[in-house]
């Protein structure tokens, strides 16, 4: 009896000695990530606006052509020619609200081009993975987040003036580089602050902000009459996060391993106020010493993950599944264009699923194994309805983003993130092609390739390592000793 008493705490000491995250020193939910959490969480309120708000101001409008003598004649935007409207004494739309078509005539011939207008944003995010991910790994997420807030409020100033469509588009590809990149790298400093305990269901009330914003967007399209009055409030409000970035802190991790510990060591004592010099000078030597222990090369770069069989299968399929998450999510939300009803009213009903699966996984994140709940959302969910078919991609959307900043080192955390982003945002741009696409063949066959892409990424998830309860690496060794050992297991 006393035997195990003294086994206990000896136990118990050696797990508080153990240090290897900064919630270590400064806790698992502590002043730290509450601050950071609200800071990055109202950066985010802005992204659906930025993102998605132009969708709604793209929906198609039959073309109403006055051939004279009281005649009327009704064409769809997608199956007219520019001479049926030439041979019209006057033609218009059916609505009055300022859309992306009525400007630049994006009608018959040139109904493409709004699609090629909306996926200038995702080209945009998909130049982010690579880019702004190597700043951030190199400079700081912190860094990197200021000046992508700057560059999304100069590009909304610049969309709200310009006039021709395909400068219109050049804005929107540099607009979306910067939104996603500045999300990107949030989720990575708020991923890296916080202890694998919380690290789910702090993601996922992190993407619930998403969520909800969404709801509140598709409100505020329906009720306003011109999309550049969407980029003149999104202006706005970019100017008051540039000034909370002040606030915000930088990832300690990030710093300790870029060899910038002196740094790192004031954040984390500024925020370990309730432990004494001594005791967190203790800590932080424990700390240093844990990422000594494996050799850690200051220009790491991507080509190391390509050194070993492990990580090259492990990249592989994580873009495959990005992909194919991207591509069903892009496809499901402009399927909604030709379903019967309102679409404002259609995807308010399919976010609302989407933000229930938030809400759930928020429940599940922590309590079951990452893999198992993203292949049971791809195989069975999907394949139903659209309403069901969004609730099953919410949650897998959510967490991959939990999922994949778990597996790489930390010095290329943000830049191999972003690599499997590039993958999905590539696979996002045949989005909005996917209702024309409807439109030459049916509805159904566009569900069926869908639930096939679906099937796929499913099989695939099946070969990944568990991360669960798994501290981050911070090297490329790291991260394959825990492969390893997820294949022992």
């Amino acid at each position: 009896m006393t035997s195990f008493g003294v086994n206990d705490l000896n136990n118990k000491k050696n797990e508080d000695d153990r240090i290897v995250n900064i919630s270590d020193l400064i806790g698992s939910w502590g002043p730290f990530q509450k601050r950071l959490f609200i800071i990055i969480g109202l950066f985010q309120c802005v992204y659906p606006f930025n993102n998605s708000s132009l969708f709604y101001f793209s929906i198609k409008e039959d073309i109403v052509c006055d051939k004279g003598n009281g005649t009327q004649v009704i064409f769809q935007p997608d199956k007219c020619s520019l001479n049926d409207l030439d041979a019209c004494i006057n033609w218009d739309f059916t609505s009055t609200r300022v859309t992306i078509s009525k400007e630049w005539t994006f009608v018959c011939e040139r109904y493409w081009l709004r699609s090629v207008t909306l996926s200038a944003y995702v080209v945009g995010q998909s130049i982010a993975g690579f880019f702004v991910g190597w700043i951030s790994d190199r400079l700081g997420r912190k860094f990197a987040i200021k000046y992508c807030i700057i560059l999304e409020l100069i590009c909304e100033c610049y969309l709200i003036v310009i006039n021709n469509e395909f400068l219109f588009m050049a804005g929107r590809v540099l607009h979306g580089m910067a939104g996603f990149g500045r999300s990107l790298c949030s989720i990575i400093l708020l991923m890296e602050s916080v202890d694998p305990q919380y690290r789910g269901k702090v993601m996922f009330w992190y993407d619930s902000i998403w969520y909800m914003s969404t709801l509140v967007m598709i409100g505020v399209a329906y009720s306003v009459p011109n999309f550049r009055l969407i980029y003149l409030g999104t202006a706005s409000y970019q100017m008051i996060c540039l000034l909370l970035v002040k606030f915000l802190p930088e990832s300690p991790r990030w710093q300790m391993v870029s060899g910038e510990t002196d740094r790192a060591e004031v954040t984390l004592r500024q925020f370990s106020y309730e432990m004494s010099e001594t005791r967190f000078e203790e800590k932080f030597k424990k700390l240093k010493d844990h990422l000594s222990k494996f050799e850690t090369v200051e220009k790491l770069g991507m080509i190391s993950l390509f050194r070993h069989r492990r990580t090259i299968k492990l990249v592989l399929v994580l873009c495959l599944i990005w992909a194919v998450r991207a591509i069903d999510g892009s496809g499901l939300h402009y399927c909604t264009l030709d379903l019967p009803g309102n679409v404002f009213f259609n995807n308010f009903i399919f976010h609302s699923f989407a933000m229930l699966a938030v809400l759930l996984m928020t429940l599940r994140a922590d309590s079951h194994q990452r893999k198992v709940l993203g292949s049971s959302h791809s195989i069975v969910i999907k394949i139903i309805f659209v309403s069901i078919a969004t609730f099953g991609n919410a949650a897998l959307s959510n967490l991959l983003y939990v999922y994949t900043p778990e597996v790489y080192p930390t010095n290329i955390r943000n830049l191999g993130t972003g690599v499997c982003t590039v993958a999905a945002e590539f696979a996002a741009c045949l989005g909005p092609f996917i209702n024309q696409l409807t439109s030459m063949t049916s509805l159904r066959t566009t569900f069926i390739g869908l639930s096939l892409a679906a099937l796929t990424g499913a099989v695939s998830v099946t070969t990944l390592p568990e991360t669960k309860g798994v501290e981050m690496p911070d090297t490329v060794e790291q991260m394959l000793l825990c492969d390893h050992c997820d294949e022992e297991k």
